[in-house]
């Protein structure tokens, strides 16, 4: 990567495989290298084998009303990462992940929670404690993004699934 000659990596990344934070997103974003990140979901394996219910109650005024647009958003919320791409095996599952891209940029507050929430859910014997909701005043949402990749052409943010993509762009 520090050759320039690479415009895009493509990595395994999502709430709970979260190893590559240290050495390539550090490095792809200091050198404005496009992150595309493979497997968000675990292959669905966040979503369908919970071992208790994630709380999206915080999440609502983000437009995430499912667990799967959580920690699609949480992946897309990361500066770092250019797009990302979840897989499906059932078609209107398509628009229901396309939806996470509106709650790209979270705060941090949120990330944190969502993290925590995967934690909690994946618990076998409901052990975590239970944490309160973050305290955030939410006064509406601006996709923005300072930093994008040298290749990039436009200041777009993508959430792609299966045959469809929703490009999402910040306010200006």
């Amino acid at each position: 990567m520090r050759q320039g000659r690479v415009d895009t990596i493509q990595i395994p990344y999502n709430v709970t495989n979260r190893s590559v934070e240290d050495e390539p997103l550090l490095l792809a974003e200091e050198l404005g290298t496009g992150v595309l990140v493979m497997e968000p979901l675990q292959k669905g394996r966040y979503v369908l084998d919970l071992k208790h219910q994630p709380d999206l109650t915080p999440l609502r005024d983000y437009s995430i009303n499912t667990w799967a647009q959580a920690l699609l958003a949480w992946v897309i919320s990361d500066r770092r990462v250019s797009s990302a791409i979840p897989t499906t095996s059932r078609p209107e599952r398509i628009q229901e992940n396309a939806q996470a891209a509106e709650a790209a940029g979270l705060p941090q507050e949120f990330r944190d929670y969502i993290r925590f929430e995967a934690e909690r859910s994946d618990d076998p014997v409901g052990t975590q404690p239970r944490r309160v909701s973050p305290q955030v005043a939410m006064t509406g949402m601006s996709i923005s993004r300072t930093r994008l990749p040298n290749w990039a052409t436009s200041s777009s943010r993508t959430c792609c699934s299966a045959a469809s993509c929703r490009s999402i762009s910040p306010e200006r």
